[in-house]
Parts: C-alpha cells; structure tokens; sequence
C-alpha cells in the first residue's frame, strides 16, 4: 500500500478536525494507486438536518499498551502500543481518547452530509459504499496523532457481500479522496463463532404447565436419572416424572428405550402445543425421541411446585440473557473489510454507482404543503447505500435506474421528510418520461418528525 506523504504531518492532519467549521472540501479521484487526478471537484459538506448528526463514540486507551475498540456492528480496530506521538513528534504516555464513528446506509450519509461524489480525469461519478469510519484521537484536548512507520489494523462492518469496494482515505492536507487499493473482505468470524455458540446450548425449557396426576393414572409415567451438573438445563425438572404421550401401543414397541444407558439428553418444547415436549435420547450407537408430558404426583406436588417457582425465576433470568445475546449478535455485520491505516482520518470503502439502465428526465418538483422548495431533494437508491443530491430548480436532470429500489427524499419545516417512494417511481410511466425527457415529481410529505437517527432510519425503511 502506498503511503501518503502528508499522512503523518501533525499541521496538515488537523484540517480533519476542522472540516465540519470550514463547511467544504475538494474530493478528487485518482486513476492509480497514489495519483491524484488533475480534475478536482468543490463540494460541500451539507449535512441535510442541522440539529442532527452521525453519533460519536468515544473510547479511552492507555498510549503506552495500546488496545483494541470494538463496535456492536462487529467493527474491530487494534491500535498498537507505543504508536502515538504528539503534535511535536514526541511519544505519548497515558490515557489517549479516541473518537470514533460510522457510517453504513443512506441515513448516516445524509446525517452526515458528507458527499459521494468522485470525480476522475474530469467525469463525475457517485459513490455506493460498503462502510465508512471516522477515527480521530486526542489527549487532554490536543490533538494525538500516528507515529511513523505505525498502523492501525481495521476490519470495517460490512452489512453488504458484494465485492469491487476500493478503499480511500480523505487527505486533510488538500482535502482530496486518495485511493489506497482494495481492502480485503471476508466473513465475520466472531459473528459465526457467537452463532455457533449460541446453536449449540439448547433454549433451556420451561419448567410450567405441570400436570398432577394420582397414582393411578401412572400406567404411562416413567422416571429416568440425569446427571444434572452435566445437563444444567434441565435442573428446573429435577423431581418431575414423564408421561409418555404416544399411547400404550408405541409404548410396548419401545420398551427398550428404558433399559438402554443414554449418554445425551436434549429436551425441546414444543411451539404447537404447551406442556408437550420432544425428548430426545442418544448415545454411541443409537438414537430415541418420544413426545412427553411433565407430571406430579398429587402427594409430591407442594413440594415440586415450590421448586418450580425458583427454577422458574432462574429460567426467565437464562432467557433474558439469551436474548440479549440474540439482540447482540443481530448487530452485526456478516463481512469485515480488512485494512491497515497509517494515520487518524475518514476512510471510506466505495465503488463507483453504476446505473446500466439508466433514465434521464428534466425535473419539476411540487411540495405537498409547502410554499417554498427546498434547496436540495437527495435520490437514496443502490440499497439504501447511495444518496445523490440534486438541485430543486425546475428541469434539472434526474437520473435513476428504474430497476433499481429508488426513492426522492427532501427536508421540509427543519425536520420532517417529503418523499417521492418506491410506489411513485413504479408508477410512473417510463415510456412517457423516456420521450418527452420531462416529469413532474409530487413530494408528498411524512407525518413522522425526525428528532433522532433513529427517526430518519424508520422514515427511509432501513
């Protein structure tokens, strides 16, 4: 990997810090590794909500051991020790913050306002991405900064498999997109191993829905000794008897199921019908599952039922953690795109937009309920991973593949969204729009106000 000669100058990376305040930068593309383009193109930074932006997380590492910052989204960065230095160039010591964030979908792109545009050898292209980072860092309010010759290893969420993704860093000292090659992408294997994990501890049961028989319904109920330490799960039924819930006659066709020495239990619940359950019995050589019921003697069942209270707290305190694991892992992302940095900054890994099928029209917008256009109506398309913007003013073009999802979004009133949908680009009619070059998009406005991230995600359908 090539790297950028400005990348380690303590002056020229502190424009990253002031991008926001400057409010614009020049995002050139080069055609090789390390040139840049002779083109350059002015864009600005326009985030599309003014009381809104990407969050930030923020983490503290000791300089001197370093450490590694974990992500919910499965986004691993291992920053070394001894690899930070002042704005002297003097090595640091202690704790080192380190300010961080993401970017994946449509809805941190337009919170961000950072643009997607590229621009090689003078044509201009859109940006989809597959993951972007912004990774800063500072110590008692002084900005930190990568020793040379040290790299950060980053594997980046990302929430798409798709391959062709080149990896490019933001140079702070001319503010121009480098290419820095491609990064490589591969499966999350701590997802798969949390998964895995999870695959292999079976949902413990629920200890309820016991029934109380008297002795002499016992015909079917038979008793067998577990080894509990050695199957936790199933402790909640220490003191309970079975009922065999397939009939007399299949009982006398499996009576050796009960002699047979069984070195594995599993015990399943099951969903069509409550207080029946899959018991499943194997060792070395063989294999048995019957359907049973839980029961109590009618003498025994004070004393069962007060056990089952407590396991029946231990259980919901077992599924809450379950479920919380589920929620965890859910957050990820399937593939990481693996690369070395060798300075703080935003890195970004995209791929030029392609639209094959492409129509172009001659816009006109009319705002439901609004007397006066907004500057800007942003075309959120390519998965929800491009946002292109575009003027507002009467016949500019518009260009969309209708095979694509699609959907024209816009700002009104500071924090509510008008939206020409998926719905409204189905319906239009191509051929029309294709021959006459012109359409008229009716931006219709959503009920939902948009105060948090959160709020615009729902509002996209992300």
């Amino acid at each position: 990997m090539k790297r950028s000669k400005f990348s380690t100058r303590p002056m020229a990376l502190m424009l990253v810090l002031s991008l926001v305040s400057i409010m614009a930068w020049q995002c050139t593309s080069p055609v090789q590794p390390g040139e840049l383009s002779p083109q350059t193109l002015v864009r600005q930074i326009q985030p599309a909500f003014g009381h809104l932006d990407v969050p930030r997380t923020k983490f503290e590492i000791d300089a001197t051991t370093g450490g590694t910052i974990s992500m919910p989204t499965g986004t691993v960065i291992q920053i070394p020790a001894n690899a930070m230095v002042d704005a002297a160039g003097h090595p640091l010591t202690g704790r080192v913050e380190i300010d961080y964030r993401e970017f994946h979908d449509a809805a941190d792109l337009l919170l961000s306002g950072i643009p997607m545009k590229y621009d090689s050898s003078g044509k201009e292209y859109d940006f989809q991405t597959a993951g972007m980072m912004e990774l800063n860092a500072s110590q008692n309010g002084n900005e930190v900064f990568l020793a040379s010759g040290q790299q950060i290893q980053v594997s980046l969420a990302s929430f798409t498999q798709e391959e062709g993704y080149n990896l490019y860093f933001l140079n702070p000292e001319n503010n121009n997109w480098e290419y820095l090659g491609e990064p490589q992408t591969r499966t999350n294997e701590d997802k798969k191993l949390a998964l895995n994990v999870l695959s292999e501890q079976p949902l413990p049961p629920s200890p309820q829905n016991i029934r109380e028989v008297t002795e002499a319904q016992m015909d079917l109920v038979f008793d067998f000794g577990v080894d509990y330490s050695a199957f936790p799960e199933l402790k909640a039924f220490e003191g309970i008897k079975w009922e065999y819930a397939g009939g007399e006659n299949e009982l006398s066709k499996n009576e050796w199921a009960f002699s047979e020495v069984w070195t594995d239990v599993r015990l399943y619940e099951k969903s069509s019908r409550k207080g029946r359950y899959e018991l499943s019995l194997s060792n070395q050589s063989k294999q048995f599952t019957m359907e049973v019921e839980p029961v109590v003697e009618g003498k025994n069942a004070a004393k069962v039922r007060s056990q089952l209270q407590k396991a029946m707290a231990e259980y919901e305190v077992a599924m809450e953690a379950r479920t919380a694991e589920e929620k965890r892992i859910a957050l990820q992302a399937d593939m990481v795109r693996t690369f070395q940095v060798q300075s703080f900054g935003t890195y970004n890994c995209d791929r030029f937009y392609k639209r094959p099928d492409a129509v172009q029209v001659a816009s006109a917008f009319k705002f439901e309920g609004q007397t006066q256009a907004p500057p800007l109506v942003y075309l959120v398309t390519g998965s929800a991973r491009a946002v292109i913007p575009y003027n507002t003013a009467q016949g500019t073009i518009i260009t969309f593949d209708p095979t694509e999802d699609n959907k024209l979004v816009a700002v009104v009133g500071g924090n509510k969204l008008a939206v020409f949908s998926q719905e409204d680009f189905n319906s239009m009619d191509l051929f029309a729009a294709r021959k006459t070059g012109n359409y008229a998009f009716n931006m219709q406005s959503l009920p939902l106000e948009i105060n948090t991230p959160i709020d615009l995600k729902r509002a996209l359908g992300i």
